[in-house]
């Protein structure tokens, strides 16, 4: 009896179960198992190598909810049993001790009231003009203990008989509590019961959690026969669909999810955003149709909103349970995260002593915008059993990163133990038919598994891939040897690997679609390559008796040419959705206007750029890059086009680029202001992405007119002493239609006689220049120190001034001096 403290027996009638169903639970969760060679390996490795391959999981037996006129018999007939009828929103007083007279609403709860009570709706219940927020009007219980709110934990039967509670909102926005319907639940049952449009927020602080149905599990709860739709739950840490996050023992049977959109920081799940510490996570015959997607905060909450990570179709993490076991469920809504550890049914797995997910699959869209992704399980860091039976994704898998497939991201362990040989990861009779797809050039992507880690043992039976993977990854491995941890069946492993009628298909006519490898680029020993879809006959599967198509697979009329599973739904394989390129960064750097000579105007230089994007479907060189400029910020994409491009990046690159060595230099026509700089990148289906490098604020000017020297250009100068150590300079100012007087340089030249100033560049020097002085100015006289220079009598030489505006050297008239011994 290991899965319930003795007090939680106690309590076992809170359930309703009856004998053989209670006997079932203690049994189906039983960590150690039997043990021997028809057994599992225990914690202690005893007999692990003759382990079973697979996990006997036992269903739970369960009675439907009510529906029709059934529901009114069943509700009277529980309220003669002593269940307390609730009809009405004012019903819902009971749990309250006192009305709010201003808004007629109950507040501050009635712990009473939640201990060891049962009840049942006798009718809908709409909430529609009812402002439940918890710091405000709180119909659910709000306690207040010594100054500060707290909130009393649900403890026994609510039974819906069939009904619905719809237009539930609640709002946390201050106290450090979760949110829900039932914001705490313990020792507790909910079942038979719709939620229709409930809206659940958790926006303060780092330990909140939001949950459709229960906010936190804080003792042994059982969900069973529920339905949520049209429903959200946010948090900053932890949101379900259905719990947002359990510390104890949690049952999900029969429970379904439909448009129901659930984000948040991290750990979020279409069903259970987080489930923690030493107890046992069961869900059985349950779908999920919920969103998981970071990018749809509610706008009241994006400020709360960083990094998203841990994202699960049905739970979002799972960390030190007792097990974990996924019984014929599903996941048909997509999984979108900008973080890493997200997979259609569970996006991380963290030291589980028991992982079984058997009967089950994947159809939603999974994505990531960091690594660890999967078609089942996104991360599986765990030293203890783990088991995929009978199971399947068809869901198509994107990535930004490594360690992504089919079927598992990456499979690890926390290296503290010794034992981990003894404790495999199985993979039988299961398959990928998703296609599996990355933003960039990377390995480690796999048709079942990405990554294997740490010397971890996985054991591959019966089971193949179908799926397609993208020229991002079949490019990869073709041009990249090197880094090309790719395969069909395994991408990288450092563990112990073993494939045991293990099959792949590549089809012949479209190669660059599939990856010819199956682990670790080599055929290994037990694996079945199949070319065509004619292949993949009964009579290819059953040369080893384990495949069992009596009772497990069957080629079926449904149009697929391999095996699929007996008595799960079928899936439809949608055709490969189109994707359009990413663009992950964008930034412009010490960009500068500079005049060019040759352009006679100014231009702007764009001297470095950082640019990080990619396309899961077309390979770089067919990618179509520019950088277009507008005359200020737009977020149209006609607009920008309709800008002038600034430069066409036909290099064959994918991951990025940065133009340290070649600046861009660009010549503006918009006239002056403040011009924006946006990359675009256009793949082959037309699909288009841009980012906003960055501006610049920009002002030109055309070619400089040359000043004009004062006076008709006319310089006065003459010997001063009979040692000829000085000489004396006048002139008057030049004019200038660019520059302003103040502005302008001049520059006192001595050369010997017959020197061509017209010829020379001031910026060179010369055989003949005697004396270079720019500390001259106009409408004075200056004095020129020439003592150094040893002039001698009888000697002609040349002086001249020349005027500089920046740009522009003109020079006055050049006169010559003598003096006569």
């Amino acid at each position: 009896m290991n899965i319930f403290e003795k007090k939680v027996v106690e309590k076992l009638w809170w359930y309703g179960l009856n004998i053989l169903t209670t006997l079932l639970i203690i049994s189906l969760v039983n960590v150690n198992g039997p043990k021997g060679d028809s057994g599992l390996p225990g914690r202690d490795g005893v007999d692990g190598e003759g382990a079973s391959t697979t996990y006997p999981v036992t269903a739970l037996s369960y009675e439907q909810a009510p529906t029709g006129t059934a529901r009114a018999a069943y509700a009277q007939s529980l309220v003669q049993k002593g269940y307390i009828p609730l009809s009405t929103v004012e019903d819902f007083s009971i749990f309250s001790t006192s009305p709010d007279a201003e808004t007629d609403v109950y507040a501050l709860g009635n712990p009473d009231a939640y201990d060891n009570k049962k009840y049942v709706l006798t009718a809908d219940i709409d909430f529609a003009d009812v402002e439940v927020y918890l710091n405000e009007n709180f119909i659910l219980p709000e306690v207040q203990v010594e100054g500060s709110r707290d909130i009393a934990v649900f403890e026994g039967i609510f039974d819906g008989a069939g009904y619905t509670i719809k237009n539930f909102s609640s709002l946390r926005g201050e106290y450090d509590q979760p949110v829900g319907f039932f914001p705490y639940t313990g020792y507790a049952q909910i079942k038979n019961v719709t939620f229709d449009y409930v809206d659940v927020s958790a926006i303060v602080s780092y330990n909140t959690s939001s949950g459709v149905v229960v906010g936190s599990v804080y003792g042994p709860t059982l969900i069973q026969n529920v339905n949520v739709t049209n429903s959200t739950a946010y948090s900053e840490y932890s949101a379900g669909g259905v719990v947002g996050r359990s510390e104890d023992h949690l049952y999900l049977v029969n429970v379904k999810t439909d448009n129901v959109l659930v984000g948040g920081q991290e750990n979020a799940g279409g069903m259970v955003g987080f489930f923690d510490y030493e107890y046992d996570l069961f869900i059985q015959d349950s779908v999920s149709n919920s969103t998981i997607d970071y990018s749809l905060i509610d706008e009241d909450l994006t400020n709360y909103i960083s990094e998203y990570r841990y994202g699960g179709g049905l739970v979002g993490r799972v960390e030190d349970a007792d097990s974990v076991i996924i019984l014929n469920s599903a996941n048909l809504g997509d999984v979108i995260t900008n973080g890493a550890e997200v997979g259609g049914l569970i996006g991380f797995v963290e030291d589980s002593q028991l992982t079984v997910v058997a009967n089950s699959f994947n159809s939603g869209f999974v994505q990531s915008y960091g690594a660890e992704a999967g078609g089942l399980i996104g991360d599986s860091n765990s030293e203890s059993p783990f088991f995929i039976q009978n199971s399947f994704n068809a869901g198509q898998i994107v990535s930004a990163g490594g360690s992504v497939g089919g079927l598992i991201g990456e499979v690890g362990n926390l290296d503290e133990y010794d034992y981990i040989q003894y404790a495999p990861v199985h993979i039988t009779n299961s398959y990928n038919a998703g296609h599996i797809s990355t933003f960039e050039y990377s390995d480690e992507k796999g048709g079942l598994i990405g990554e294997i880690t740490s010397d971890r043992r996985v054991v591959i039976s019966n089971s193949f891939n179908v799926g397609t993977f993208s020229v991002s990854i079949t490019s990869h491995d073709a041009d990249y040897p090197a880094f090309a941890d790719n395969g069909a069946i395994v991408g990288d492993t450092s563990g112990i690997v073993t494939l045991d009628n293990v099959g792949f298909y590549v089809d012949e006519a479209n190669p660059t679609a599939y990856l010819n490898y199956a682990l670790d680029r080599t055929l290994a020993t037990g694996v079945t390559l199949f070319t065509s879809l004619d292949s993949f006959t009964t009579a290819n599967f059953e040369y080893n008796s384990t495949w069992n198509f009596n009772a497990i697979w069957t080629f079926n009329s449904t149009g697929y040419a391999f095996p699929v599973l007996r008595n799960l739904p079928t899936f439809t394989v949608d055709s490969i959705q189109t994707f359009a390129p990413v663009i992950a960064t964008a930034e412009l750097y010490n960009t500068f206007d500079l005049y060019d000579d040759e352009l006679e105007a100014s231009v702007i230089v764009i001297d470095d750029f950082w640019v990080d994007f990619g396309d899961v479907e077309t390979a770089e060189y067919d990618l179509d890059v520019k950088i277009y400029a507008t005359l200020g910020e737009t977020d149209n994409l006609e607009t920008i086009m309709d800008g002038e491009i600034v430069q066409v990046i036909n290099e064959a690159f994918f991951e990025s680029f940065y133009n340290e060595n070649e600046p861009i230099i660009y010549l503006p026509t918009l006239g002056d202001g403040t011009y924006a700089f946006y990359i675009v990148v256009v793949d082959s289906d037309d699909l288009t992405a841009y980012e906003l490098l960055g501006t610049y604020d920009f002002v030109g000017v055309s070619a400089n007119q040359a000043p004009v020297p004062g006076n008709d250009g006319f310089l006065a100068s003459y010997f001063y002493s009979f040692n000829i150590n000085t000489i004396y300079v006048s002139f008057d100012a030049a004019a200038d239609t660019d520059t302003s007087s103040g502005e302008l340089d001049y520059i006192f030249v001595l050369a010997v006689e017959g020197f061509d100033f017209d010829s020379w560049d001031l910026d060179n020097s010369a055989n003949g220049i005697l004396k270079v002085d720019d500390t001259i100015n106009p409408g004075v006289t200056n004095f020129v120190d020439v003592t150094s220079l040893g002039l001698s009598y009888n000697t002609t030489y040349t002086v001249t001034v020349f005027a500089f505006d920046g740009d522009n050297y003109v020079k006055y008239e050049t006169i010559m001096i003598s003096l006569v011994d």
